[in-house]
């Protein structure tokens, strides 16, 4: 296809921003104490099904390679996709701050 660009490895460049924002929201409901409007304490399973909801395929393995990592704060860029990812995250916990983790 003619005008998308690609990676090294075929891929759509958008495809690495939308798993950059899985990984950040993942780490921030595993974070403790729990940070940025998420008010619960979440399961694996809840994770998973909320990861769902927002639009984003989750393997249970991948929330055991985040455990422990913070997340990273000004990382995402404000592109479509990644802004749609976290108004429906915002949908779940209203509280959430967006600006926080967009580029500045």
């Amino acid at each position: 296809m003619l005008g998308t660009k690609k990676n090294y490895q075929g891929r759509q460049l958008g495809d690495a921003y939308v798993s950059l924002t899985k990984r950040m929201l993942v780490r921030i409901c595993l974070t403790e104490p729990l940070p940025f409007g998420v008010k619960e304490d979440l399961t694996r399973s809840e994770i998973l099904k909320i990861m769902g909801v927002v639009g984003v395929k989750t393997l249970p393995n991948f929330l055991s390679k985040q455990k422990g990592l913070l997340p990273q704060l000004n990382s995402l860029p404000s592109t479509k996709k990644v802004m749609d990812i976290l108004l429906k995250f915002k949908c779940v916990f209203p509280d959430f701050p967006i600006e926080l983790l967009i580029r500045r």
